[in-house]
């Protein structure tokens, strides 16, 4: 390649960058007069700054400039970029690197690149932020990472660290000499509880803007790290299952997804799934095949509960408190001191007025412990008066008050209307928070979410807080299923249906 041809043929935007071109296909540059004249072995070739600009293009051909970038970034090393032995490795590759010197205040723009197989002259900077902007971390090995996706330990300026790929660009996380847990996460104050679990390796969730943030302590770098569900490659699907956001959210933080149903060549099974415990995998535990019939009914089944239409049973809800008169049914609980009857009222959507509160005050039948409960209920407490009549006998004791606060709940109502929208809405986070907070629903919270939300996210919160389920599941299929079923599926090639499964992902 001549410099003459270089001049028709090559993209470049400046008269600078022609230079860079002659320098890197070895000739020699003399000014003289107004003339540029560049010589190798005998050959000369005299041109002026006017014609050279003439040549330069303000708009390269982005298809070829982009070509040019992709090839480069798998094998460039911004780390190596300015050193002088580097760049005899970079031209085997048809790539020249021109170092201009300490011309900026960043090294990215004191070079330029010249790419001889596409032809192409472009700055350092073009390189970078094309690099930054595909998630490629110019390691010289083509290392690419998705963005908001944190890297495996490297190395940088020779300290251990781990990178992350940004809007705003490349985050480095160095690793600490002394872990440190700090009092606020994303402008979320930190419980004494969630502190605890970080220290103890586990993983705790944070509400964000946009979905949840999970928090855990990284042991490599030995410092917390705060990842998305993007970044922690939850998958969308396993087998025949779309993951709804409750199995998300149990994967994540360590419980199993029971009895799903897993289809590949040889049939349909039905297996317990775990992450494993560096996160990077999947774990299928007590496998069991089923017939193809069964289990297309369990599918179609779990399918009908998932799709519950939650405006509708909230509309039934509507339509049965019409024309009740929930306050003559709450004086009468008072009356009969059923408490539950109380809890009921409350869960089916009743707030009794101030008004309503006030009269109750003035009941006969009112007393202390029944306030406590009205107030643990409602949040507004009954005044009881003192007159001639009360006597101290009659006066319920703590044990009783206590007593009659466990009948009811385990939280307050503004606590349950919480978990309730929580539940609704798939927030776990927010489930995890109340959690975190103390709250534990009670058997009549959760029984006014029977039917009205997704089978799946009921298991997600019977997990959560620990609470037994009395419902079928998919599970007692393994009951019906026969001995000699048991002693076949363990012999089974276990390999081939994990890699279907994850085949399917």
């Amino acid at each position: 390649m001549t410099i003459k041809e270089a001049l028709d043929e090559y993209q470049f935007n400046n008269v600078g960058q022609f230079k860079g071109i002659a320098q890197s296909l070895g000739y020699r540059e003399e000014y003289n007069s107004g003339f540029l004249c560049f010589t190798l072995n005998g050959e000369e070739f005299r041109t002026t700054v006017h014609e050279i600009r003439s040549h330069t293009q303000t708009k390269f051909d982005e298809m070829v400039k982009k070509d040019s970038m992709e090839r480069i970034c798998k094998f460039f090393d911004k780390d190596k970029a300015l050193l002088s032995d580097y760049s005899d490795i970079l031209r085997g590759k048809g790539v020249d690197i021109i170092n201009w010197g300490n011309i900026g205040s960043d090294s990215k723009d004191r070079f330029t690149v010249i790419d001889h197989t596409n032809k192409i002259c472009y700055t350092g900077k073009d390189l970078y932020d094309h690099a930054l902007m595909n998630g490629y971390l110019l390691d010289g090995k083509g290392t690419k990472l998705e963005k908001g996706a944190l890297s495996g330990m490297t190395e940088v300026k020779g300290k251990p660290a781990k990178l992350r790929i940004t809007e705003k660009g490349v985050s480095v996380f160095y690793k600490k000499e002394t872990l440190v847990i700090p009092d606020k996460i994303l402008g979320k104050k930190l419980s004494e509880k969630q502190r605890k679990a970080l220290l103890e390796g586990e993983m705790i969730v944070i509400p964000a803007k946009r979905g949840s943030m999970f928090v855990q302590v990284d042991k490599d770098l030995n410092s917390v790290i705060v990842r998305s569900e993007k970044e922690l490659s939850i998958p969308a699907k396993i087998g025949e299952r779309e993951l709804t956001t409750a199995d998300k959210y149990l994967l994540v933080n360590g419980y199993s997804l029971d009895n799903m149903i897993i289809h590949n060549e040889e049939g349909y099974f039905i297996a317990d799934i775990s992450w494993t415990d560096d996160k990077k995998g999947i774990v299928f535990k007590n496998m069991q095949s089923i017939p193809e019939a069964k289990a297309k009914e369990l599918l179609d089944k779990q399918q009908d509960k998932d799709n519950v239409s939650t405006v509708e049973k909230e509309q039934t809800v509507v339509n049965d408190l019409k024309g009740r008169d929930m306050e003559a049914e709450l004086k009468e609980a008072i009356e009969k001191d059923d408490f539950e009857k109380m809890s009921r009222l409350r869960d089916e959507g009743y707030k009794p007025s101030e008004e309503v509160i006030r009269g109750l005050s003035n009941s006969p039948n009112m007393d202390d412990k029944k306030a406590v409960v009205i107030d643990k209920l409602f949040g507004m407490k009954p005044e009881v008066p003192d007159t001639e009549l009360s006597s101290t006998k009659n006066k319920p004791n703590q044990e009783e008050i206590k007593e009659a606060s466990e009948q009811v709940k385990n939280g307050t109502p503004e606590q349950d209307v919480t978990f309730k929208s929580a539940v609704e809405n798939g927030d776990f986070a927010k489930l995890d928070l109340l959690k975190g907070e103390g709250y534990m629903p009670s058997k009549e919270v959760m029984q006014s979410l029977a039917g009205s939300v997704p089978e799946n996210s009921m298991i997600a919160v019977q997990k959560i807080f620990g609470l037994k389920s009395n419902a079928q599941s998919i599970g007692e299929v393994k009951l019906a299923q026969g001995s000699q079923n048991n002693s076949r599926d363990v012999s089974r090639g276990v390999g081939n249906i994990v890699n279907k499964a994850f085949s399917d992902l």
